[in-house]
């Protein structure tokens, strides 16, 4: 989404369920909220990216579940930390090398929303990068969080950690040995 938000105006009976899954929320200048839904009974936010222009989904009138979201201020099941992007002052807001959006989203709440084999920029979608712990859930556990998969490999800064886990340990010496 990029502009003012989005704003759902549902009637005055509670509607459907509303679910953003895999979505990069960026840009916005809505001075309250990136998300105001009204008149919705439940709100579901699985595996999106906010950057730095809010950090919030609000419903006033609905039950949010918010699972592996990244977002400056998050807590619960999602990742508090700001997204890395390629480009972000130009408007290219793709997952960068490093971005603790990679490899964190469900990819079962992503193919249950019908999620496709490509990305928003028409890349592979289940583009796994080694240089970064899988910590996704379902199926491929190696998911990118937003609308766009990261297409490379981040490098690994620990240079003896030969299983790339993020940690060196006796691990990396018995598979630095075999």
């Amino acid at each position: 989404a990029r502009g003012n938000g989005i704003l759902y105006q549902g009637n005055s009976e509670a509607d459907p369920d509303l679910r953003f899954v895999n979505c990069t929320f960026a840009d916005l200048v809505d001075v309250f909220e990136h998300v105001r839904l009204l008149n919705a009974a439940s709100v579901e936010v699985v595996g999106c990216v906010f950057d730095s222009t809010a950090s919030a989904v609000t419903a006033p009138n609905a039950q949010v579940l918010a699972v592996a979201n990244v977002f400056v201020g998050a807590t619960g099941d999602n990742i508090d930390a700001e997204p890395i992007f390629v480009d972000a002052a130009n408007g290219d807001y793709r997952l960068a090398a490093g971005s603790p959006g990679i490899d964190v989203a469900d990819a079962t709440a992503y193919l249950d929303a019908g999620g496709g084999l490509f990305d928003l920029a028409g890349g592979a979608r289940f583009n796994n990068d080694s240089g970064l712990p899988d910590t996704g859930t379902g199926p491929f556990s190696f998911l990118d969080a937003g609308a766009f998969e990261f297409q490379g490999n981040t490098p690994n800064p620990i240079d003896a950690d030969f299983n790339n886990d993020g940690n060196v340990n006796n691990v990396d010496i018995i598979d630095l040995a075999d």
